[in-house]
């Protein structure tokens, strides 16, 4: 979801009327729109390192030479930029539901097939609109535990 959420456009808020300061001393008058798009945030660098066009999951574990405290903030810092459901005081109200359904359905898939990919080597494209969808992902669905032959 990191790297491709479903809402791949801004998330826009308008200015309230006092204004923003923004934490480097710029000013944004009342009444624009501001927005932050969460398929770059899911890309930035600086919050989820070097690696972060990866599809890496264990980026949520400790690592071996992190301490407690290190770990907890980079923990916390990921968590706040995880725009998925949106965030702050707009977060979207179904956002708990949708990750039970979520990690239930893939558990599920996970557990009862094996999931391979018909052509590891093919492209597959995305095409970003307001939602995000990916294309030519054509896998082979095997049910676990199936006789072959």
């Amino acid at each position: 979801m990191r790297l491709h959420p479903a809402v791949s456009m801004p998330l826009e808020r308008y200015v309230p009327s006092q204004g923003l300061n923004l934490p480097e001393g710029s000013y944004i008058p009342p009444g624009v729109a501001v927005g932050i798009n969460p398929y770059i945030v899911g890309r930035n660098k600086k919050l989820w390192g070097h690696d972060a066009d990866e599809f890496r999951p264990e980026r949520w574990l400790q690592m071996t030479d992190e301490s407690e405290s290190i770990y907890k903030e980079r923990l916390r810092v990921m968590k706040a930029a995880d725009l998925a459901f949106g965030g702050g005081s707009r977060v979207c109200i179904g956002r708990n539901l949708a990750l039970v359904e979520t990690y239930k359905m893939v558990a599920t898939l996970v557990s009862r097939f094996e999931i391979e990919l018909v052509d590891p080597t093919r492209e597959w494209s995305v095409l970003g609109l307001w939602f995000f969808r990916q294309k030519g992902i054509i896998c082979n669905l095997k049910r676990r535990g199936a006789k072959t032959g």
